[in-house]
């Protein structure tokens, strides 16, 4: 197949997993926004500086022929970040038109809100993040989001209930896969597929060291996401009792230093975050590291049996004094994170998997039913929102209250949702009534028509998630390390 996989070239993904393409015998090109500090990838072409639109109206945007010329020569578009060719995400209904295979790969703040998603991070015992900027952009909105013309633009990273719910709408009715992580998928309300995420092993040679005093490495691209103030913190402690370590927090170095590090360490510690690890922590495992990050398999089931030591505030120093001092135990770990990341990571691995992924969307076979967002219809105030659920937010670069003023719904993105809900269908106890009063929807919305998911087949992993009985279908499912033994203290 001919593809093009274009967005934000998140941690190496578009480069790493295009590589992965073409060793599967596709041909593939790739297309970048900007350039990173990080990563020295060639791309096909830059997004940012491609003109593929004609013009843009305040309610419409019209490609150019250039667009239509690069539509023409792939069969598989796959969008990475939420960013896609025109702006608003116009493209995907005309690319639907043309024939062309849509997926959208969804990752981390491109979907993730702190309503509802701080119900489900806290349910998990983490604290839910919140920048300053997205703060800055609940309390004061850049734009006026009650305008279609707003949408028409860069909405990747907008922080606001409409374009977060525009997105999922638009991903929703014309993409034929959708992924992400559902830690970060907290206003989607269709079925989705697991985003497995890559690593570039070329240069990786993996090195179990063993060490009495190891070597510990931090390297947040992120800080305040990241939980890097508490896990200094906590090293500090550790330090003061008497602990032997050795520490590197490594900081805007680009990636093939940082996999030099990751030869000689013993340790990496990735974040405090939810759900699954990222893909720093694939290049620590597949280095002969010790991991230890976000791995809450009932919150983020797939990939199974990942031997990352899953940590948050509350077991940090517990799990940060097993690694240090039980040096078979990490041993064990680190040799398990080798044959998996090479084993389920590996971008041929991931990217065969991604692509499987149009297949089973054709039979419905999804990985993932969520009901977040569908089971807690609250159109907030933000303020009265974390009052009433007790929100514990993690807002280290500013404090303060959240404004009361209720973010509406304009009767365009009431439309598209009440489309995008008739397609997707809802969980059979889900009360669409309560989605109508709080005017979500159409007035004319009738919830009793709602096709309703089979639920014979799913397992519910909590209270907001399902399984689909052929989730993580063609990932290996190999236990290595058994999870209670991982999350012990």
């Amino acid at each position: 197949m001919n593809i093009l996989l274009s967005g934000y070239n998140t941690a190496g993904l578009i480069h790493n997993l295009g590589k992965g393409m073409e060793r599967l015998g596709h041909t593939v090109q790739t297309a970048s926004v900007g350039t990173s500090i990080y990563y020295d990838h060639d791309f096909s072409f830059d997004l940012s500086q491609n003109d593929l639109v004609e013009s843009i109206t305040a309610d419409c945007v019209t490609p150019s022929r250039k667009f239509y010329s690069l539509a023409e020569k792939f069969d598989v578009f796959i969008f990475n970040s939420g960013v896609t060719l025109l702006p608003g995400m116009q493209d995907l209904p005309i690319l639907q038109k043309m024939g062309k295979k849509i997926i959208v790969r969804n990752t981390g703040s491109c979907t993730r809100f702190i309503y509802p998603g701080s119900r489900l991070w806290n349910h998990g015992g983490h604290l839910f993040n919140v920048s300053a900027d997205e703060r800055g952009q609940l309390v004061q909105p850049r734009r006026d989001w009650k305008k279609k013309s707003a949408y028409l633009a860069d909405i990747t990273y907008a922080y606001h209930l409409a374009p977060k719910l525009y997105k999922e709408c638009v991903s929703s009715l014309y993409a034929d896969v959708v992924t992400n992580g559902p830690a970060h998928s907290s206003l989607s309300f269709s079925p989705f597929f697991a985003a497995i995420n890559t690593f570039d092993p070329e240069g990786i040679n993996p090195l179990i060291l063993g060490r009495s005093k190891p070597l510990i490495l931090h390297a947040p691209s992120r800080e305040a996401f990241k939980g890097t103030p508490d896990i200094l913190a906590c090293l500090d402690e550790l330090q003061a009792e008497g602990l032997d370590y050795e520490f590197i927090r490594l900081e805007k170095i680009p990636n093939y230093q940082v996999k030099q590090f990751l030869e000689v360490a013993d340790i990496l510690i990735d974040d405090l975050a939810c759900g699954g690890h990222g893909i720093l922590a694939n290049e620590g495992m597949a280095s002969g590291c010790m991991v230890l990050g976000a791995n809450a398999w009932d919150i983020s089931p797939l990939p199974f049996h990942r031997p990352v030591v899953p940590i948050n505030r509350s077991n940090l120093k517990s799990q940060l004094r097993r690694a240090i001092l039980d040096v078979p135990f990490r041993c064990r770990v680190a040799e398990a994170g080798i044959e998996y990341a090479n084993a389920v990571h590996h971008p041929a691995v991931a990217a065969s998997y991604l692509l499987s992924c149009l297949e089973r969307a054709s039979r419905k076979e999804y990985d993932y039913y969520p009901t977040l967002f569908l089971d807690n219809p609250f159109r907030p105030d933000y303020q009265s929102w974390i009052e009433e659920t007790g929100a514990q937010l993690y807002m280290p670069d500013g404090e303060g209250e959240f404004n009361h003023r209720k973010d509406n719904i304009p009767p365009f993105l009431q439309q598209l949702f009440s489309k995008a809900l008739f397609k997707a269908g809802a969980h059979p106890e889900t009360d669409m009534e309560r989605f109508l009063q709080a005017g979500f929807t159409i007035e004319s919305f009738q919830p009793h028509l709602l096709p309703r998911w089979d639920t014979s087949k799913l397992k519910r992993v909590t209270p907001w998630l399902s399984l689909g009985d052929t989730a993580g279908k063609g990932l290996p499912d190999k236990e290595l390390i058994p999870y209670e033994e991982l999350a012990q203290p």
